[in-house]
């Protein structure tokens, strides 16, 4: 791993997954927002990661997606979802972790706060707001669904 892009107001980037980075950082605040359901997020955010790879890869379709056929995030499915949660919060030297995550994907409310409450003081916020449903046939009517945004708040304990 190595850092891309670096300013003088000690912010960086880097390569690394976050829960190998954060044995290794010290911070105040983090903010997650990990994958909420199946699709990996290097496909749809292909510029983010082609620019933190500088590579050239090959693209597909109308809206030019990256092929993700060589990596997997593990937050992209049921079975391992919530062990990726436990190892972030484990493994983060910092005073607060802020998380947002939907209602309406792989792992619950419930089970978030399960783990969070572990480790950490936990509270969270609410953030209702309308989802439009392309995946819906109703959506050709321009059907609109409630969507919770969770955002998940974590302080160290002293």
């Amino acid at each position: 791993p190595s850092v891309i892009i670096e300013s003088n107001k000690h912010c960086k980037h880097h390569q690394w997954d976050c829960k190998e980075i954060l044995k290794y950082i010290e911070a105040d605040v983090i903010y997650i927002d990990p994958p909420y359901n199946t699709r990996q997020y290097n496909t749809y955010y292909h510029l983010l990661e082609t620019m933190s790879l500088l590579d050239e890869p090959d693209i597909r379709g109308k809206t030019w997606l990256r092929n993700d056929s060589n990596w997997k995030s593990l937050w992209c499915s049921k079975a391992t979802a919530i062990n990726e949660l436990e190892e972030v919060i484990k493994n983060a030297n910092v005073k607060y972790i802020f998380m947002s995550y939907s209602n309406e994907w792989i792992l619950t409310y419930e089970q978030i706060k399960e783990v969070m409450e572990k480790y950490w003081e936990y509270s969270y916020k609410e953030l209702p707001y309308k989802k439009y449903r392309w995946d819906k046939e109703e959506a050709r009517n321009h059907i609109w669904n409630q969507v919770i945004e969770y955002i998940h708040i974590l302080k160290k304990p002293s």
